[in-house]
């Protein structure tokens, strides 16, 4: 993982956590899951405005496995999905 990686990374989670209130909410386990797989999907759509390669799913999937929230395809689709229809359209992230 390169710097860029980490920078867009961190970038990412710090919106997630900012701009998503209710996460905090959440107990432990539960944000950490649902953090992580937000700040993937909007990792994958920030690089692509910079043309760089992001995470595969199968990628992020398996980086979430050290979480205590075991998270299948499944389970990471339906956030992910929501994500894209409430905030992708406003551009506000």
């Amino acid at each position: 993982m390169g710097i860029i990686d980490v920078f867009l990374q961190e970038t990412c989670q710090a919106a997630v956590w900012n701009s998503v209130l209710w996460i905090q909410d959440l107990p432990d386990e539960q944000h950490a899951s649902l953090d992580e797989i937000l700040a993937g999907v909007l990792e994958n759509q920030k690089s692509l405005l910079f043309e760089y390669s992001a995470h595969t799913v199968e990628e992020h999937i398996c980086e979430l496995s050290m979480y205590p929230a075991r998270t299948m395809i499944e389970q990471r689709n339906h956030p992910s999905a929501e994500w894209k229809q409430r905030y992708v359209p406003r551009k506000d992230l």
